[in-house]
């Protein structure tokens, strides 16, 4: 489908940029998740994110995998899924529970999805709203009692691409720039000492579905496969 509301360059808003466009290496081992498509007219993957309504995000995260990859002692697997209008994001945090943002404002019509108004009274402490719909799931287990704690932290985003070109210059669309599909964090945090010792763990690249698309080499791929789901699909999508 292609969105009612275009703008002078005959793109659909809000996907429409002006100026230069990002080259994205799709030759590469995990290229970043891209369509092929002319920047005037969106390729079908794009208009089908013109008419979501939903987003269903689900992630699967396995602690043997990731024990594996770095030598350690991550305690136990962490899963969640969780369905998410257009324009809400949810924030999941041990101590207050599963929270909501931008209910009362919603992108539950395609003209509000074009619109993308936010409530400017909400105070998004721990979740900046960005793309069209996300999830944050934020978790601690503690190790031996009074020695320190694990800190997982899991973002799930449906990204609004924007127009791109190849090395050959043939035009498609990407994410570019912030925020990507996927963003996990994982910290452990010793406390035995005078001082904390934080210990990062790099999981950069590891691995996402958007769209039934592969993202960063695909799912469980990176970081010895400790996320063998990471997904953001469209649910439901607006009447015709």
């Amino acid at each position: 489908m292609i969105a009612p509301f275009q703008n002078r360059y005959r793109m659909a808003w809000p996907f429409a940029v002006e100026g230069f466009l990002q080259e994205i290496d799709t030759a590469a081992a995990s290229p970043i998740w891209n369509v092929p498509g002319d920047w005037r007219v969106p390729p079908p993957e794009v208009c089908d994110l013109l008419t979501a309504k939903e987003f269903t995000f689900s992630f699967e995260f396995n602690a043997a995998a990731f024990n594996a990859e770095f030598g350690e002692d991550f305690p136990e697997d962490v899963s969640f899924s969780t369905v998410c209008n257009s324009g809400v994001w949810k924030y999941n945090d041990a101590l207050t529970g599963l929270q909501t943002f931008n209910l009362d404002y919603k992108w539950d019509t395609q003209r509000k999805l074009f619109e993308r108004d936010t409530d400017e009274d909400e105070e998004l402490i721990y979740f900046n709203p960005q793309g069209l719909a996300g999830l944050r799931y934020a978790v601690v287990f503690d190790f031996e009692v009074g020695s320190g704690y694990w800190s997982f932290d899991i973002t799930l985003t449906a990204p609004i691409p924007v127009p791109a070109i190849d090395p050959d210059g043939e035009y498609l669309w990407s994410i570019v720039g912030y925020p990507s599909i996927v963003l996990l964090t994982i910290q452990k945090v010793n406390t035995s000492e005078a001082f904390p010792i934080i210990t990062n763990y790099d999981t950069s690249d590891v691995g996402s579905s958007y769209l039934d698309i592969d993202n960063l080499g695909g799912q469980g791929v990176g970081a010895g496969g400790c996320l063998p789901t990471a997904s953001v699909s469209i649910a439901t999508h607006f009447s015709a």
